[in-house]
């Protein structure tokens, strides 16, 4: 099921997997509708319990990074999340972006015609120079693979002022 981003159903539903490859679906909907957690359809292997993270957290975290990397405009729309994303990935200590590589060159000659020659080398310079420092980017086939640590919180100067922001909503002028 597809959602547009108004808030009310997970928008990643549909491409979140575990680390062992299976899919993590929308769980515990409150009285106004949201999905609660994204939760891994099988247990894991020891018998513990399922695979889980919370829906709006990684929601916002993949749509501020995709921002970040220039994949999603300011007036970006589910198609467009959904034409650029192949896949999540969240394991126990990451979450991994699979973006397929032609829909980011296309986004790129799309969005920044001044940008010249676009080569999926000079797109991902310039996607790596908007990345904090505990962040990743590869290529890896014929996707790129994007990964930021799930719990991380990234030290950005304010002012005078350090303080810690969540790495789903770290804006890329402060981003240090």
């Amino acid at each position: 099921m597809r959602i547009s981003h108004d808030g009310c159903d997970p928008l990643l539903a549909g491409l979140v997997i575990d680390a062992a490859g299976h899919p993590m679906v929308p769980s515990r909907r409150t009285a106004s509708g949201r999905a609660r957690y994204y939760v891994s359809v099988v247990s894991s292997p020891d018998g513990s319990e399922r695979a889980r993270i919370p829906a709006a957290r990684l929601d916002r975290r993949v749509v501020g990074l995709l921002k970040r990397v220039g994949l999603l405009g300011e007036d970006w729309r589910q198609g467009d999340l959904e034409a650029v994303l192949h896949r999540v990935v969240v394991s126990p200590d990451a979450v991994e972006l699979q973006i397929g590589i032609r829909a980011c060159l296309a986004v790129w000659r799309q969005s920044y015609p001044d940008f010249g020659r676009v080569t999926i080398a000079r797109v991902q310079g310039a996607m790596m120079g908007r990345l904090t420092v505990d962040e990743e980017l590869a290529e890896v086939g014929s996707k790129l693979s994007l990964t930021t640590p799930r719990h991380s919180r990234n030290r950005c100067a304010v002012g005078r002022h350090a303080r810690l922001m969540d790495m789903g909503e770290v804006n890329p002028t402060t981003a240090y």
